[in-house]
């Protein structure tokens, strides 16, 4: 994350653990990331004989979390969570923000989940991207962190 010379932090990072105790390591050169995008299904309970339909809540489910990266050469950690794809297996992962009140200055989204997709893309002649796609299993917390 940058800092400008006000103290207003800007920019995010996404992490995932990697011990047992809450150890994160985290992914850089983030250029975009989108998600988590929870939706919560409704279930139609509509009788017969009413005039209108009604709902209740079902099943919850956490999205996915979509983040692109520009791909470095001498980077493990990029090259670690590029291999986790072919894992299949949970991971914890974190997403960082800034956030300025009172009392916090960021907060950070945690969740299980699963990366579903993995690709690279970019001219013969530029800079390359990777994109991950983790699919949230279970519910994520959200955390202030003064």
């Amino acid at each position: 994350m940058g800092q400008f010379a006000n103290g207003i932090i800007v920019g995010y990072d996404f992490s995932k653990i990697v011990s047992a105790t809450p150890t994160y390591v985290t992914l850089g050169e983030l250029t975009d990331l989108s998600g988590p995008n929870p939706v919560i299904d409704a279930l139609e309970t509509t009788a017969h004989g009413t005039t209108s339909r009604t709902h209740v809540p079902g099943m919850y489910d956490g999205g996915d979390v979509t983040l692109t990266c520009r791909a470095e050469a001498d980077d493990d950690t990029q090259l670690n969570f590029w291999k986790i794809t072919n894992l299949r297996k949970i991971h914890a992962f974190r997403i960082q923000l800034p956030f300025k009140s009172a009392s916090t200055t960021k907060f950070a989204i945690e969740f299980d989940g699963l990366t579903t997709g993995s690709s690279l893309s970019g001219p013969f002649d530029g800079l390359l991207d990777m994109t991950l796609t983790v699919k949230v299993s279970g519910n994520f917390t959200i955390t202030d962190e003064a």
